[in-house]
């Protein structure tokens, strides 16, 4: 950048191609690097705006915890990082980037016995331990950031089909 912005100060635009060298694939490469910052920075952006909706959901809809599920939140080492979500259907996800938290929904506390949710909630505790929210977040982000690199496309879904294995 520092000889691309040098050559131009001294000879203007001609200096892309004129002299020894041809400064092109420097500017080609300028060009895609900033591409890849601002949709890396723009997916990013997307990314923690929807986990604040998520919060922001999950708050909405937050039951009062139960006795019995606050203890087994407590032996799966959550104290004070679960939510219990009014809904009748079964799940069960971690949330937040910074903070990790876990979200159980009513329906699952219902249907599981005293054996299942400690299998549930510790699964979730090793999301929340390993920070993988925010990992998710940013194998989410790389991809687009890195466009040019077409490894990486696949990158999210088997991060994310790696931590589920990891906690599991």
């Amino acid at each position: 950048l520092s000889l691309l912005a040098y050559r131009m100060a001294d000879d203007g635009v001609g200096a892309l191609t004129s002299g020894d060298r041809d400064l092109w694939p420097a500017l080609i490469f300028l060009a895609l690097v900033g591409t890849g910052g601002v949709m890396g920075a723009l997916c990013l952006r997307r990314q923690v705006s929807s986990s604040r909706r998520l919060s922001q959901h999950v708050r909405e809809l937050e039951l009062p915890v139960p006795p019995e599920l606050a203890a087994a939140a407590a032996r799966a080492g959550l104290s004070g990082r679960l939510s219990l979500v009014d809904s009748g259907e079964s799940f069960s996800f971690a949330y937040g980037a910074l903070a990790p938290r876990v979200a159980i929904s009513r329906g699952l506390v219902e249907r599981t016995t005293p054996a299942e949710l400690d299998a549930v909630l510790a699964h979730e505790r090793y999301h929340v331990g390993n920070l993988d929210p925010l990992k998710v977040l940013l194998a989410r982000a790389l991809p687009a950031t890195f466009f040019y690199l077409p490894v990486l496309g696949n990158l999210r879904a088997r991060y994310v089909a790696g931590r589920e294995l990891a906690a599991d």
